[in-house]
């Protein structure tokens, strides 16, 4: 996550970006649960990056942070960032 994703999500084009976000929530499902320090840094991210990016970032994070409620339950990324 320290070598490819958080550069990815922080790039200057959108369309890199947009592949981290997907990146980033394949790897939080891969994760076993949100409710690790792992799990939950990957729901922080995306949470920022659905707050305040460019659509098509946004879109992604929304799909990712709904996949990931749909696994793990709505409750528990809620709980694991506050």
């Amino acid at each position: 996550m320290e070598s490819l994703v958080r550069p990815g999500v922080t790039h200057a084009s959108a369309r890199v970006r947009r592949e981290a976000v997907k990146c980033l929530g394949l790897l939080g499902i891969t994760t076993g649960d949100v409710r690790t320090s792992a799990g939950a840094e990957c729901v922080s991210i995306l949470r920022r990056a659905l707050a305040g990016d460019t659509p098509p970032v946004r879109c992604m994070a929304a799909r990712a942070l709904g996949d990931l409620a749909l696994l793990y339950g709505p409750g528990r990324g809620r709980d694991c960032v506050g």
